[in-house]
């Protein structure tokens, strides 16, 4: 995923996600997943409150990036 996911969001202004009325391009879901992302530095894992939402899905790219599993509460 952390060498996919750079090629994929060079495509920054398509739309990479649609949940209800929030929609995220590749640019936004790669800003908003790499600001957290480099949070996580250090832990084993990361809990995740899933609900269908963008804010799910940030968390979960953002936790592959940074190379950890996401646990979905």
């Amino acid at each position: 995923m952390s060498e996919l996911f750079p090629a994929v969001a060079a495509r920054s202004d398509r739309p990479a996600l649609r949940c209800g009325a929030d929609s995220l391009t590749y640019g936004e879901l790669a800003r908003a997943a790499g600001s957290l992302g480099a949070r996580l530095g250090g832990v084993e894992r990361v809990a995740v409150w899933a609900t269908p939402s963008a804010r799910t899905a940030v968390a979960v790219v953002a936790a592959l990036l940074a190379g950890v599993p996401a646990v979905p509460l």
